[in-house]
């Protein structure tokens, strides 16, 4: 008797997987690598990551910062003062724009796992913990060979600040100013700087930030649910965990101007725009608009029939599950019945649940 318990226990559980691991379109699931969308400010231009690993770019084009078209396989982007970075699926890393400082310059980096950039530099954080940078050095914002065990970094042209796996903070840049007083942070869990200034979101959802005030940049101290932060020339911005957004700070062209956006799951900071995407993968933005840089209300980073699709398509397989694991506890409660005759131990019955 022992045997059939596992044979039906190993049936139940194919049966189960085989219901399970099915998409929403009802076929059975692939195992293509997607990007997670993500949007990417800079000074004047707004960078979008689609789903399918390619890359879209307004704003701004000079120095050929919106060269993105022919990328592919990316899975995250970085907006520079006036160029453009993206993190490919193999760790490599590609970059288009203006290179007076040697920002671009990043062929030969390999084993990347994030990157981020400011006005005229770019910095990659290996999956080893040790950080790489590239371009103007003139304040010594790319000292960071020494950093290790680093999960996360953010830039702004006054200085690089570095989150390191057990939640506490480094910063570097000459000359010193309050925005490096970060040694006494823990429990951070992402950070973001701006000008002259740097933020910290604690794991409680909670926000700490030092640096200049000038304009209230950092007057962060009330928030709470916050789940990502973002910071930019002099304005900061936070997302709540119920998908709204607040910000602080200079509010010069509305770039403040957020309090009816909902649904938001990433935010993004530019010089004087403030970009959100939703969870359906279309894109918000508002603030400056000089050069088309918020011209992204026709952008949808997933595809058109993805959200509708996964949500139809889970309520299906709920309710599908549900029947099915009620049809197999009818099945369960029979063979008990045979078991109970030989004096064995009764099969436990399925229990359905949505976390």
């Amino acid at each position: 008797m022992r045997l059939i318990k596992y044979v039906i226990t190993g049936f139940f559980t194919i049966l189960l997987l085989s219901i399970l691991f099915v998409n929403p379109s009802g076929e059975p699931a692939q195992s293509a690598t997607l990007a997670t969308p993500m949007v990417a400010a800079g000074n004047f231009h707004t960078v979008g990551l689609k789903s399918d690993g390619s890359v879209l770019a307004v704003g701004r084009n000079d120095e050929n910062q919106l060269d993105v078209t022919v990328w592919t396989n990316i899975t995250q982007v970085a907006a520079g003062g006036q160029h453009t970075v993206g993190l490919k699926a193999d760790g490599t890393v590609v970059a288009v724009g203006y290179n007076n400082a040697g920002q671009t310059n990043v062929t030969g980096w390999t084993g990347i796992k994030q990157i981020a950039a400011t006005q005229a530099s770019t910095i990659g954080v290996k999956t080893d913990g040790t950080v790489i940078g590239a371009g103007y050095n003139g304040n010594y914002n790319l000292n960071v060979t020494g950093w290790t065990d680093i999960k996360q970094v953010a830039m702004a042209g006054s200085h690089t600040v570095g989150l390191k796996n057990d939640g506490t903070v480094v910063a570097v840049a000459t000359p010193p100013g309050d925005y490096l007083n970060v040694s006494g942070w823990n429990n951070i869990v992402q950070i973001a700087a701006g000008e002259g200034y740097t933020v910290g979101l604690k794991a409680d959802g909670t926000v700490v930030a030092v640096g200049y005030n000038d304009v209230g940049q950092t007057n962060v101290s009330g928030w709470t649910d916050i789940k990502q932060i973002a910071a930019g020339f002099n304005h900061t911005v936070g997302l709540k965990t119920d998908g709204t957004v607040v910000t602080t700070g200079n509010n010069d062209y509305d770039k403040g101007a957020v309090s009816g956006w909902t649904d938001i799951v990433q935010v993004a900071v530019g010089r004087n725009h403030t970009v959100g995407l939703k969870a359906d993968g279309t894109v918000v933005a508002t603030g400056d608009n000089a050069y088309q840089q918020s011209d992204v209300s026709t952008w949808r980073l997933l595809p058109a029939a993805y959200t509708q699709g996964y949500a139809d398509g889970f309520q299906a397989g709920q309710a599908a599950s549900a029947q099915t694991i009620q049809d197999l506890n009818s099945q369960i409660d029979g063979l008990n019945a045979q078991i109970s005759q030989k004096g064995a131990c009764p099969i436990n019955t399925l229990e359905w649940s949505v976390a």
